[in-house]
């Protein structure tokens, strides 16, 4: 035991910081001891009572051992003020994994808790505000440093009060619970200044927050709503909270309940973020966006209310966990940022004979994005990086070929007559080579085949990226309608046409192809060959340029060849086996 260290034994058998017999050699902490609270005298879990009346020491440290739990507890019996007096200017209150500090005072005026230094809540520790009294002078003194992120800051308090000290500060795990005031509890913060949570919000349940805050919020890790309700703007403040973490919500809403209060729900990793929210999820006029370039995956359906921003990444979908934009709502997407859009099905309701509204879809790493025009109805639209001629291989004139590699599918519900005009975006080398706008088309499959569905016009510039237009399509809803690009001639628009090479080395023949066609590093070139020979494999870019070329001696059968196109800039490739008689078109592939 150090110079000054007074430690806790238990001996006393009553729990009480007054009972001389509690500590090491009887002697009860003194105006300048360090308070050791620890299981190196009483092990397993245990909790000590400070008296009643005012109480001074240097310091207290909370330290228990493995998974234990140790409270240190400030009764509500005590009204004094202040009760704990903690006079050193380095850690006054130092709380390590498993240390809990409970205020329960009864006081009715000032600070009950007076350090004169820093609060360490560590990682695993836990500081339970459980009074009416002021919090400032507490919250002021939070450590910072590198280790108390997950350390916890409690709100638990009975009663009316206390309007949180929550703008300008900085805590690590900030937790607002009701439990002590029975089911509810509303919990109120102000003020004009940025508020930093190293670790995560919890919101329990029962607890409602409202905030007047005209400021950021910055959350570094979770945000968890286990019921009651997040209230954005209880005033037209515009309030911005960024979220690096994952959004977990079981129960409540996030809202705002102020005409013409516009907040922002910011999700803002650098890491794939998962997102689960409740029924009511998010309601009132609160703008979720995507700031994510690793991207956002919903756990759970998805519904917005009033507008969805993609600035960065994607939000991964799926029809389980489906992503809807009620009437009301708009989306903001920027077309040409290619990373930014819906992998997966997403659905828009409400619209009425609407002029434009965009579906920013795609897959992989590239948007391709879908456009109603004046359309009726509630619509589900998704892209698919496959064949359309999966769907069907029979189309009909004008149409010469379809694209090889990408297909849009739309579903509309039945019940709003819903019809719509087409647009549908190119974006080479993605798109597969578009070389000349006025072949190109939309095609639609219906009754299993592929039709013509109009020109109503185009735009953009072949070889880059721009868009096509169909005429006016009725007959929508009912079942998953189909639509590709397609040309109507076979000169323009390859739209990756992949064939299966054929070509013959001295009388010998090698067939094969390349899968997957699209690519950002990694492919494989499949070859059967009649015998077993030497072949050298060129990879050849739009120029005729050899990019790559790979000696690979072929077995007789089936050779898998791989491919690593990482190097390569985006484009549209070619592949030829060198030397030998080919039969019919090189295989393309793209690499994005």
């Amino acid at each position: 035991m150090g110079i000054g260290q007074v430690r806790w034994t238990g001996l006393g058998g009553d729990g009480r910081w007054n009972n001389a017999a509690n500590w090491v050699n009887n002697l009860l902490p003194a105006t300048t001891s360090d308070v050791i609270l620890d299981n190196s005298q009483q092990t397993g879990n245990y909790s000590v009572t400070l008296p009643n009346g005012s109480t001074t020491v240097r310091s207290v440290t909370i330290s228990p051992a493995g998974s234990n739990t140790i409270e240190l507890i400030l009764p509500v019996t005590n009204t004094s003020n202040p009760t704990l007096t903690l006079s050193s200017n380095s850690n006054s209150l130092i709380l390590n994994k498993g240390a809990v500090f409970r205020n329960s005072s009864g006081a009715t005026t000032g600070d009950p808790l007076s350090p004169a230094g820093t609060i360490w809540i560590g990682n695993g520790g836990r500081y339970l505000h459980n009074t009416t009294r002021s919090h400032t002078l507490v919250v002021s003194k939070l450590s910072t440093a590198t280790g108390t992120e997950t350390g916890i800051f409690e709100f638990d308090v009975k009663g009316g009060g206390p309007i949180i000290s929550f703008a300008g500060r900085t805590f690590g795990t900030l937790v607002l619970s009701a439990k002590a005031n029975g089911t509810t509890k509303a919990y109120n913060a102000s003020g004009s200044t940025a508020t930093l949570i190293r670790g995560d919000l919890v919101i329990n349940d029962g607890v409602s927050f409202n905030l007047d805050l005209k400021a950021v919020i910055t959350i570094k890790g979770n945000y968890q709503q286990l019921g009651g309700r997040f209230n954005l703007g209880s005033n037209a403040n515009h309030t911005l909270v960024k979220i690096a973490g994952h959004l977990e919500q079981t129960k409540g809403d996030i809202t705002t309940n102020t005409t013409g209060d516009l907040p922002t729900l910011e999700l803002n990793g650098t890491a794939p973020q998962q997102v689960t929210t409740a029924s009511k999820g998010i309601v009132g006029t609160v703008t979720c966006k995507v700031n994510n370039p690793s991207g956002i995956v919903l756990q759970t359906p998805l519904s917005l209310p009033y507008r969805l921003q993609l600035t960065a990444g994607r939000i991964s979908t799926s029809h389980t966990n489906l992503l809807t934009l009620q009437a009301t709502a708009s989306i903001q997407a920027d077309t040409l940022a290619t990373g930014n859009f819906i992998e997966g099905p997403l659905r828009k309701e409400g619209l009425l004979n609407t002029p434009q509204f965009l579906f920013p879809v795609g897959q992989g790493k590239t948007q391709r994005w879908l456009t109603l025009m004046q359309a009726t109805g509630n619509y589900t639209v998704e892209f698919h990086r496959s064949t359309p001629y999966a769907k069907s291989n029979k189309y009909l004139a004008p149409i010469h070929h379809l694209s090889s590699i990408e297909h849009w599918s739309v579903t509309a519900d039945l019940t709003s007559a819903p019809q719509a005009a087409i647009k549908l975006s190119f974006n080479d080398p993605n798109s597969g080579g578009v070389t000349d706008l006025s072949a190109l088309r939309i095609a639609r499959l219906l009754a299993g085949n592929w039709i013509d569905a109009g020109l109503a016009g185009f735009a953009g510039s072949a070889g880059s990226n721009g868009f096509v237009v169909s005429d006016p399509i009725t007959g929508l809803g009912g079942s998953t309608q189909y639509f590709t690009l397609a040309s109507t001639s076979g000169s323009f628009n390859p739209l990756l046409q992949t064939h299966r090479l054929a070509a013959t080395y001295e009388s010998h023949s090698i067939t094969g192809a390349v899968q997957p066609t699209v690519t950002s590093s990694h492919t494989q070139l499949r070859l059967h060959s009649s015998m077993k020979l030497p072949c050298q494999v060129q990879v050849i870019n739009y120029m005729g340029q050899v990019c790559q070329q790979l000696s690979w001696p072929l077995n007789k059968g089936v050779n898998s060849i791989p491919l690593d196109v990482s190097g390569l800039p985006a484009g549209i490739y070619t592949i030829r086996l060198a030397g030998m008689k080919e039969r019919m078109d090189p295989i393309r592939l793209i690499r994005q």
